[in-house]
């Protein structure tokens, strides 16, 4: 009895060193999952935001230039990499060594954002009346892009101003909006100056056609390109106003016969079935004329044109009767 009390206590032994051991087990367990939950919680944890002065040499160096934008710029400077972190305070032409190198970055993407502005400003202010018009709406663009940039950078800006510099970034704020309302002034008046010469070509060419005066219309036509891509609706609906449909076609179909190919007339050819549709008068001999010219854009095989002229060419076939 004893031996077999001998080996109860053996065997017994081994049952509480498992016990031991699963529990260090659990321990060392979830030290690590409270080491993993603490990690994660950091990284979720935002990072504070960068909080930089607005110097009063700096808010009146700005407001300085913004009072000037109507000034010609100077010339373009080479791009700056901001992303690129320096220990030395970048120079923002003003008498703040004391900002650190992010503040002073900050402040220099807002003066750059402001020159380019005003570049851009320029370069569509001194645009001549006679501008291509692609190349007006490019230079248009590119103001209103550059509009959003200092917006944009501005807002970005404000994020990180000192709340005891608040009151110098309304000040700013204020001032930036003021000089935008002043040249959306000014290049609102080229716009609707622009739209004026548009219009007044357009009653010139329509005249011009419905007189059967096609070589005046060809070259005012010609002028008319420079304020406008596609002025073929207009001018259709223009001639067709008033008259004789038959006659206005005849003259609309001699006139786009005229136009230089690369204005794309068939721009102009789908206007005039349009409008043939509109009126019920896509028939008899001029409707004949009509599909012979866009059987001539399809045989010229010029790309796009042609794609346009074979859906033209569709409609024509739907609509003639």
């Amino acid at each position: 009895m004893r031996y077999i009390k001998r080996n109860d206590r053996t065997a017994a032994a081994p049952k509480w060193t498992l016990h031991i051991l699963l529990i260090l087990v659990g321990v060392v367990v979830l030290l690590l999952a409270e080491s993993v939950q603490s990690q994660q919680a950091n990284r979720r944890k935002p990072t504070p935001r960068h909080k930089c002065p607005l110097p009063i040499e700096e808010l009146d160096s700005l407001v300085d230039l913004l009072s000037n934008i109507e000034q010609e710029p100077q010339p373009d400077q080479p791009e700056e990499d901001y992303e690129e972190e320096s220990s030395e305070a970048v120079d923002t032409e003003s008498q703040t060594p004391q900002l650190d190198p992010h503040c002073a970055r900050e402040l220099k993407k807002l003066r750059d954002a402001v020159n380019h502005l005003q570049r851009s400003y320029y370069d569509l202010k001194q645009s001549p009346s006679t501008l291509d018009e692609r190349l007006y709406r490019y230079r248009e663009r590119s103001y209103t892009q550059q509009k959003q940039k200092l917006t944009a950078q501005l807002d970005e800006l404000s994020k990180q101003i000192n709340s005891q510099d608040r009151s110098q970034l309304l000040q700013l704020r204020r001032k930036i909006n003021e000089v935008e309302k002043q040249l959306n002034e000014t290049v609102s008046k080229l716009a609707q100056q622009r739209q004026t010469n548009k219009d007044n070509f357009i009653r010139l060419v329509a005249s011009n056609i419905g007189t059967n005066r096609i070589v005046s219309a060809i070259a005012n036509f010609n002028q008319l390109l420079t304020y406008s891509i596609d002025p073929y609706g207009e001018i259709v609906q223009k001639v067709f106003a008033t008259g004789n449909v038959q006659a206005k076609t005849t003259a609309m179909l001699q006139f786009l016969q005229k136009v230089d190919f690369q204005h794309r007339p068939v721009l102009g050819y789908d206007a005039l079935v349009d409008e043939l549709i509109a009126l019920s008068a896509l028939n008899g001999p001029n409707a004949i004329e009509l599909l012979k010219h866009i059987q001539c854009i399809i045989l010229a095989r010029d790309g796009d044109q042609q794609a346009e002229a074979l859906a033209l060419l569709k409609k024509f076939k739907s609509n003639a009767h």
